[in-house]
């Protein structure tokens, strides 16, 4: 759980940059911040897999980390996105505003799989008797 809120915590601020308007003076603040949103998850990402068991598969921690970079990525290709339709004469107060909209659903979505990663996930683990009849002998 601690993992997953700092990782939260980073992407929620990585996000931020959304509720700047989609403008030339801050689309390269926008990037930037991006970029380093990128940069910490994924060197957090990397520091932490020392402290983790290596597995060959990809654990729930791989995946949710990986799905936060993802995020971030995406968020800057619509920075991208919205800056070419502000060139291209799309009113910027409507993109202001369904950027806004969007930054809010991010939040919630991140602090929703907070919630569910550190109240359901515990309580809903497969007992090792029942891990080791599903596997596959070598």
């Amino acid at each position: 759980y601690q993992t997953f809120l700092v990782t939260c915590l980073i992407t929620a601020v990585a996000c931020f940059p959304l509720a700047l308007p989609p403008t030339e003076d801050f689309v390269a603040k926008r990037l930037a911040a991006y970029a380093l949103g990128i940069l910490t998850l994924v060197s957090y990402k990397y520091g932490i897999a020392d402290q983790l068991p290596r597995v060959p598969y990809p654990t729930y921690a791989d995946m949710f980390m990986l799905a936060q970079i993802v995020t971030v990525v995406a968020m800057a290709i619509e920075c991208l996105i919205a800056y070419r339709l502000v060139n291209w004469g799309v009113q910027e107060s409507i993109i202001d505003m369904v950027e806004v909209v969007v930054l809010v659903l991010i939040l919630a979505y991140w602090a929703f799989r907070l919630l569910y990663a550190g109240m359901h996930k515990p309580t809903h683990r497969k007992e090792w008797d029942t891990v080791f009849q599903d596997q596959e002998t070598v």
